[in-house]
C-alpha cells in the first residue's frame, strides 16, 4: 500500500502498431486488438497493493557488474579440483545422505554426512556443517565456526555459503557490521547463481550499503533475482521507492517495456496490459511470445482493464500461446463488450456466429 506522499508508478503509454496480424480463418472482418489506452489514476481510496508476481521478461538485465572479492578463504580440505584421489561422486553422494537426514530430524547423523562431503571436497557440505553451527541444529550454536565454514563453501563455488557468510557480515553485531565484505559475498552468490544474494546486493545498492547507492543498479538486481524466482525481488522490484525515484533518476536509461514492467511489480495493472501489447506485438524490442501476452493480459483483465479481457479472447481464439477455446473466448470478449469496448462486442458476435451460436 502506498501512503498519501508516496507517489504511484505510472504505466508509460504503448503506441500500437495499426497493421494487425490476426484474422479469422474465414477471411472476413479482422479479429481487432483494442489499443491500451492508459487508465486514470484510481481515487484514493481505493487500495493499491503489491500486484501478483507476473511472468518475467525472457531476457536478463544489462550492465550487472560482478566485482571481484577481496577475500582469499582456504577451500575445502580435499577439493575435487586439486585432488585427483577425491572422487566427486562419493561426496555427492555423502551430501544427499546428509541432507536426507536432516528431513528426517536426524541432524547429529546430518552433521556427520555434511562434515564428511565437506572433507571428500563437496562446497555443498561445507555450507550444510555452516548451517549446522549457525542455527544449532545438531551442535551447539557457533557463529564462528559456522562462517569458516560458510568460508570455505563459498571458496569452493557454492553460492549460498556467500550469500549466507554477507548476511552474517551485514548483520552479526560481532562482526562489526562490515557492509563492503557483505556486498562482496552478496555479488558473489548472486554471479553463482543465488537469487536471495541477487535481491541482496539490490537491497545493498538501493541504500548504498557496503556499496555506492545507484538506484539503477538496484534495479537491475532485483530484476534479476525477480526473473530467477524471486519473490522478495519482484516486490522490492515493484516497490523500489514507490519506483518514483526510478521514474526520475532512470527514465533515460529505460525502454517502454522496463517502465512498465516496474509498473505492472508496484500494481500498476495498466502496466501489466501495456507488457501483454508488448509481448503480443514484439514492440520495444521485446520478441513476440504469446504464452507472456497471455499471461499480462490475464492480470490486467482480472484488474479490469477491458482491453486486456478482448486481447486475451483473441488468444483463446487463435490457441496463440494458450490452449484454444472458444467458450473462454467467448467469456473474455463477453467481459470486455460489458465494460464497453466495441472491438469486445464486435469479438464476440463474430465468433459466435463462426461456432454456430
Amino acid at each position: 500500500m502506498y501512503s498519501d506522499n508516496e507517489a504511484k508508478p505510472q504505466a508509460p503509454s504503448v503506441v500500437p502498431s495499426e497493421n494487425l496480424p490476426w484474422f479469422d480463418e474465414g477471411g472476413s472482418s479482422p479479429i481487432q486488438i483494442a489499443p491500451i489506452q492508459i487508465a486514470p489514476t484510481p481515487p484514493s481510496d481505493i487500495a493499491i497493493s503489491y500486484a501478483p508476481r507476473v511472468p518475467p521478461m525472457p531476457y536478463t538485465p544489462n550492465n550487472i557488474n560482478i566485482v571481484q572479492p577481496s577475500y582469499n578463504f582456504p577451500k575445502p580440505d580435499n577439493s575435487p579440483v586439486e585432488d585427483a584421489l577425491a572422487d566427486p561422486r562419493s561426496a555427492s553422494a555423502t551430501l544427499n545422505a546428509g541432507v536426507e537426514a536432516a528431513r528426517k530430524g536426524d541432524y547429529k547423523q546430518a552433521l556427520s554426512m555434511f562434515n564428511t562431503a565437506c572433507d571428500q571436497g563437496n562446497p555443498a557440505g561445507c555450507f550444510g556443517v555452516g548451517v549446522m553451527f549457525m542455527y544449532g541444529a545438531g551442535v551447539q550454536s557457533d557463529t564462528q565456526k559456522a562462517i569458516k565454514y560458510y568460508q570455505k563453501g563459498c571458496a569452493g563455488g557454492d553460492p549460498t555459503a556467500c550469500a549466507n557468510l554477507g548476511m552474517i557480515y551485514d548483520e552479526a553485531p560481532n562482526m562489526g557490521n562490515n557492509k563492503q565484505k557483505s556486498a562482496e559475498m552478496y555479488m558473489t552468490g548472486c554471479a553463482g547463481g543465488d537469487v536471495d544474494a541477487c535481491n541482496n546486493i539490490g537491497w545493498a545498492y538501493a541504500n548504498g550499503s557496503g556499496v555506492p547507492k545507484d538506484l539503477n543498479k538496484a534495479l537491475q538486481y532485483y530484476r534479476f533475482a525477480c526473473d530467477s524466482g524471486s519473490q522478495l525481488g519482484c516486490y522490492n522490484l515493484g516497490l523500489l521507492n514507490n519506483a518514483g525515484s526510478v521514474y526520475g533518476i532512470s527514465n533515460a536509461n529505460m525502454n517502454p517495456a522496463d517502465l512498465n514492467y516496474v509498473a505492472c511489480n508496484a500494481g500498476d495493472i495498466v502496466g501489466c496490459a501495456n507488457l501483454g501489447y508488448i509481448y503480443a506485438q514484439g514492440l520495444e524490442g521485446a520478441p513476440i511470445n504469446y504464452g507472456l501476452a497471455a499471461q499480462y493480459f490475464n492480470t490486467a483483465c482480472m484488474g479490469g482493464v477491458a482491453s486486456s479481457c478482448n486481447n486475451l479472447g483473441v488468444l483463446y481464439e487463435q490457441g496463440r500461446g494458450i490452449t484454444q477455446n472458444a467458450g473462454q473466448a467467448l467469456q473474455m470478449y463477453s467481459l470486455a463488450c460489458e465494460a464497453g469496448l466495441q472491438n469486445g462486442c464486435d469479438n464476440y458476435r463474430n465468433l459466435k456466429k463462426k461456432v454456430g451460436g
